[in-house]
């Protein structure tokens, strides 16, 4: 067995390996899977509501550009108290 190990950044909890891989590697925004994505239209995950709700629902906190989901269900506990 000659594997060589990958060398792991005291900091970072991403392997080495991971880093290399997504040199040059772009995210560009689907926006054509749902127009009706309640994310706004700079927000990455915009029209990809499944996507969206894994990334930025999944402990309740929200990216700045997904305000308005958090928004949406302050106002319905205020309305149904």
């Amino acid at each position: 067995m000659t594997e060589k190990k990958l060398k792991k950044s005291k900091t970072d909890t991403e392997p080495q390996y991971m880093k290399d891989s997504a040199k040059g590697t772009e995210i560009t925004p689907q926006t054509n899977l749902n127009p009706n994505c309640p994310c706004k239209r700079d927000c990455i995950r915009h029209g990809n509501c499944n996507e969206c709700r894994a990334v930025h629902e999944a402990e309740g906190k929200y990216p700045t550009c997904c305000q308005r989901i958090a928004d949406r269900k302050k106002r319905q506990k205020k309305g149904s108290a």
